[in-house]
């Protein structure tokens, strides 16, 4: 599964049963993200999303206190509320939005960073944030595999031409 979250600069997730923030843009940027495809939330994230992302024909959000359980391998979940250790082997993406800044925390990202491999980072203006900064880190095993079926296919495509 690819997994999104927020967090501020401690990694921290929820102070008090609430979230650190919101912002507006990062929202925009997830529901692109993940057009087309499945958008797994919990009940406690259906706020930050506008009844259109809902609508037919946009994205799939996917309502469910145990979406990560049932979320499937491609699938998008969007987590704030969840520890996300206990499900590390099926986690093959992560996106960190970070808020680039200090608030109170009680609830911390607990995942082990280290079996994954920073690919990409872009910071942009947020509705609610002067920087936000977006991280995308894939997991080593999964860049791994990604990389010996990019080279099966073009052997593949090597032994069609010939």
């Amino acid at each position: 599964m690819n997994v999104i979250v927020c967090v501020d600069n401690d990694m921290g997730m929820l102070f008090n049963h609430r979230r650190q923030s919101r912002d507006k843009n990062v929202v925009d940027i997830i529901c692109n993200l993940t057009e087309n495809t499945e958008l797994w939330i919990s009940n406690f994230s259906k706020d930050l999303f506008k009844e259109d992302y809902f609508a037919e024909g946009n994205n799939q959000i996917i309502i469910d206190d145990d979406f990560l359980q049932h979320a499937a391998w491609d699938d998008y979940c969007f987590v704030e509320d969840r520890q996300l250790q206990e499900y590390k082997d099926q986690i093959n993406k992560i996106y960190i939005f970070r808020w680039n800044t200090d608030y109170p925390a009680d609830f911390k990202l607990d995942l082990d960073m280290k079996n994954f491999h920073l690919e990409k980072t872009e910071d942009f203006k947020g509705n609610s944030h002067e920087k936000i900064t977006l991280e995308v880190h894939i997991k080593q095993k999964a860049k791994a595999e990604n990389s010996k079926q990019t080279t099966k296919a073009k052997i593949r495509k090597q032994e069609i031409r010939r």
